[in-house]
C-alpha cells in the first residue's frame, strides 16, 4: 500500500494524533483514501510516530519537558506530516465503546458509542 501521514483535527479522537491516509491499496488508486489510526509492528525499526509527542522523542531522543506550543508543533511536523510510505500493512479491526442497553445493574462510563473500529498493523516498508 501507499499511504500519506496526515495530522489529526482538533477533536479528542484527533487531537496531537497522526494518521495514514490511504493513497493506493492492492495497486488500486483511491481518490479519497480513508485516514486510518495504525500501530507500527516492523522488525526493521521503521520510526512512524502516532503521536506528537513519540515525534518528538523520535527526532531529539527524549520526551518534551514542557507542553508544545502550536508554532513548536507547526515546526515539529516539518518533513513528517505529508510524508509518502510505501507499506506492507494490513488492517484489523474490533468492537469498541459502550452497548446499549447495559445489563441490569451496570451503569454507563465515560466512553463512545458501541461501534466497530479499524486500523492498520504496519509490518514494514517496501522497496
Amino acid at each position: 500500500m501507499e499511504a500519506t501521514i496526515v495530522a489529526g483535527d482538533d477533536s479528542k479522537r484527533g487531537a496531537g494524533r497522526y494518521f495514514l491516509k490511504v493513497d493506493v491499496a492492492d495497486g488500486i488508486k483511491l481518490t479519497d483514501g480513508p485516514h486510518m489510526s495504525f500501530e507500527v509492528r516492523a522488525r526493521d525499526g521503521l520510526g512512524i510516530p502516532r503521536h506528537t509527542v513519540e515525534l518528538y522523542r523520535f527526532k531529539h531522543e527524549r520526551d518534551p519537558e514542557v507542553d508544545l506550543s502550536d508554532e513548536q508543533v507547526v515546526e515539529l511536523e516539518k518533513g513528517f506530516v505529508g510524508k509518502q510510505f510505501k507499506l506492507y500493512a494490513y488492517e484489523t479491526g474490533r468492537f469498541a465503546g459502550i452497548p446499549k442497553p447495559l445489563p441490569k445493574g451496570y451503569f454507563p462510563w465515560q466512553d463512545h458509542g458501541f461501534m466497530f473500529v479499524t486500523e492498520l498493523v504496519v509490518l514494514g516498508e517496501t522497496k
